[in-house]
């Protein structure tokens, strides 16, 4: 295994990532994120959606991201979408749903010693400190990964798009955990969205 870090982040021994997260990467863990998600996630009732609908179900997936063995079976996902598309420099994503998984994503990278940064992005700016829509951006041009939880509509994804677009960075690709098939997948047509698993996928266990 290549732990060698140009960035100057000093990787663990082996021996820890063998015995620690690394060990998320065996294809098993896949089914295991999966059963987690269907476990602490997926709550059974009746539920206003943030898109204005309702539903007999709801993806409560901070459960899952919050969850230190589903933080790392996801962040280990998102990384390996990382490495697919290749020269990424960031993860991040809008409020709240893609926080966790973009600190996440950032902590495992540097265990593995190939560190991507986290970033967030604001639906409003402050008006104090930095004023910065995007917390911790890469630099202008890097290319960047966004990720959320659930993706319905899409129209939160789109608008974080928008604003790194506009602050000169590139979206090379866009991670959810859970598609709820509700038209997203449309509305982010025009980007390399992979949902790792779509609600009739969960919804079927």
């Amino acid at each position: 295994m290549d732990l060698s870090n140009a960035a100057g982040h000093r990787p663990l021994p082996a021996r820890r990532l063998r015995a620690g997260v690394a060990s998320a990467r065996l294809p098993a863990m896949t089914d295991r994120l999966l059963q987690v998600i269907r476990e602490k996630g997926l709550l059974r009732g009746e539920f206003k959606l943030a898109s204005g609908g309702t539903s007999s179900h709801y993806f409560d997936l901070k459960r899952v991201t919050l969850d230190p063995e589903g933080a790392a079976l996801v962040a280990e996902k998102v990384l390996e979408r990382c490495e697919a598309l290749g020269g990424i420099a960031g993860v991040g994503g809008p409020p709240i749903g893609a926080h966790p998984m973009a600190g996440a994503a950032a902590a495992v990278s540097h265990l593995r010693g190939r560190p991507v940064r986290a970033f967030l992005v604001r639906r409003e700016v402050k008006d104090h400190g930095t004023r910065s829509r995007i917390e911790n951006a890469p630099p202008k041009g890097s290319r960047v990964v966004v990720v959320e939880d659930v993706v319905t509509t899409g129209r939160s994804t789109l608008e974080a798009v928008r604003i790194l677009e506009e602050e000169g960075l590139v979206v090379a690709g866009i991670v959810c955990i859970v598609d709820r098939l509700q038209g997203g997948a449309e509305a982010l047509r025009d980007y390399d969205f992979r949902p790792l698993y779509t609600s009739a996928e969960v919804l079927a266990g």
